[in-house]
C-alpha cells in the first residue's frame, strides 16, 4: 500500500513538472517575453523554496530521530551508544543547515546569474530550446500517466 502511495506522488510531480517543460513552447516567444520580469523573479526564488527545504528536512530528522530514540529508549532502555548517535545525527543537522544558512546569499545570487538569466535567454531567443523542452514535457506527462494506469490496476 505504501509504494502505491509512493507511485502516485511519483506521478503526480511527473505530470507537474510535465507542465513547466511544456509551457514555454505553448506560451511562445511574444507571452514569454512579456512574463520575463515575472519568470525571473520565479527562479530566483528558488533558494527560498530549496532554504525552506532544507529546514523542513532538517526539523523532520530530527523529530524523526527524537522519537525514535524516545520509543527505543522507553521500550529497551537508553544506552550511551543510543545517545551518541542521537547526538552525532544533531550535529551533522545542524553543521548542514548552518553551512546551508551561511551560503544562502551566494546560493541565491549563483542561481540568479547562472540559472534563472541564461535560462531565460533561452526561452526567448532559442525556438529549438523551447521545442526540445516540449518533448521533454511531453515524456515527462506520458511517464506520470503511464504510472497512474499501473496504479489503477495494481489497487
Amino acid at each position: 500500500m505504501d509504494s502505491m502511495k509512493w507511485l502516485s506522488l511519483i506521478s503526480i510531480v511527473l505530470q507537474f513538472l510535465a507542465f513547466w517543460f511544456a509551457a514555454p513552447e505553448l506560451l511562445g516567444e511574444k507571452a514569454i517575453r512579456r512574463l520575463e520580469i515575472n519568470l525571473q523573479n520565479f527562479i530566483s526564488t528558488l533558494p527560498s523554496v530549496l532554504l525552506l527545504g532544507v529546514v523542513l528536512a532538517y526539523a523532520i530528522s530530527l523529530s524523526v530521530t527524537g522519537i525514535a530514540l524516545g520509543i527505543s529508549g522507553s521500550e529497551l532502555g537508553m544506552t550511551k551508544e543510543d545517545m551518541y548517535q542521537y547526538m552525532i545525527s544533531l550535529l551533522i543537522c545542524c553543521l548542514v543547515y548552518l553551512v546551508f544558512l551561511i551560503r544562502y546569499k551566494r546560493i541565491k545570487n549563483w542561481l540568479a546569474i547562472n540559472l534563472a538569466m541564461p535560462l531565460m535567454k533561452k526561452l526567448i531567443e532559442n525556438s529549438e530550446f523551447r521545442f526540445t523542452s516540449l518533448k521533454i514535457g511531453a515524456v515527462l506527462f506520458t511517464l506520470g500517466f503511464v504510472a497512474q494506469v499501473v496504479l489503477v490496476f495494481l489497487s
